[in-house]
């Protein structure tokens, strides 16, 4: 009776109204895949959900449920977005692709270059030393980004890569 609905998994109550604007997971997929280039498994993409859970709204702004879907959710929500492409049942790709700057912010997009120059790993102190001590991006702007990014994997304590990338 609504033009688009369509139950993923009844049972559990989880459904699909078609793309809409504002879609936290096709939102957080769509930096993640062109951060990293490539085609990117839907575990990496749901690892992303999860690290860039928000605390805070703006108050004259409905706050977003921030419910995990589970893995099988994420990929059949995936494999409805038009300009995301499916290989094999659980990898994705944006086609076409897309200018990462045009979905990162500025302190993502610095970052984001930082670890392509010096092949997908740099550290906390490098990130300090290159971009805060060289005022291209803001202290707190940077530990927040780093904190709460889909597109960054933390390797290890203050070592981080590129989600999805090799």
């Amino acid at each position: 009776m609504i033009p688009g609905f369509e139950w993923l998994i009844e049972k559990d109550g989880w459904f699909w109204y078609g793309e809409g604007k504002d879609n936290r997971l096709v939102s957080v997929a769509t930096k993640i895949l062109a951060a990293a280039g490539q085609r990117v498994d839907a575990e990496e993409i749901l690892a992303g959900l999860v690290r860039s859970r928000r605390g805070n709204y703006e108050p004259d702004r409905q706050r977003q449920y921030l419910i995990e879907p589970p893995l099988l959710i994420v990929v059949e929500v995936l494999r409805r977005v038009k300009r995301l492409k499916n290989i094999q049942y659980d990898d994705f790709f944006l086609e076409p692709s897309i200018p990462v700057e045009t979905v990162l912010s500025d302190t993502e997009a610095a970052v984001y270059r930082l670890m392509i120059a010096n092949g997908n790993i740099v550290s906390r102190h490098m990130l300090n030393t290159q971009l805060v001590d060289g005022g291209r991006v803001k202290f707190m702007a940077l530990q927040v980004s780093l904190n709460s990014s889909p597109i960054y994997r933390q390797l290890d304590r203050g070592v981080f890569a590129l989600r999805g990338a090799p």
